[in-house]
């Protein structure tokens, strides 16, 4: 995993990556809550939602890492068209 400096990444990015990164935690958390749950569950119906949970929960994820990874694209598109 490669690391930057805050100097190397476009202040809005920067706090576009935080804001991902904060809901990434959360989602984690709720993620983690789930599984409990999951484990405690008895009932079919039960067990089938809460795997529907945290498969949404796991796209959601997901999402926030691919929003992370074109922001790096986007950054890194910005900063070539200013050598131009």
């Amino acid at each position: 995993m490669a690391s930057l400096d805050s100097q190397d990444i476009d202040p809005a990015v920067e706090s576009r990556v935080r804001s991902l990164q904060t809901e990434i935690s959360k989602q984690f958390n709720l993620l983690i809550m789930d599984v409990t749950f999951l484990q405690a569950a008895r009932q079919p119906q039960t067990l089938q939602t809460r795997q529907q949970q945290m498969t949404q929960r796991l796209q959601m994820l997901l999402s926030y890492c691919e929003a992370i990874l074109s922001l790096d694209k986007v950054d890194k598109g910005d900063k070539g068209d200013k050598g131009d």
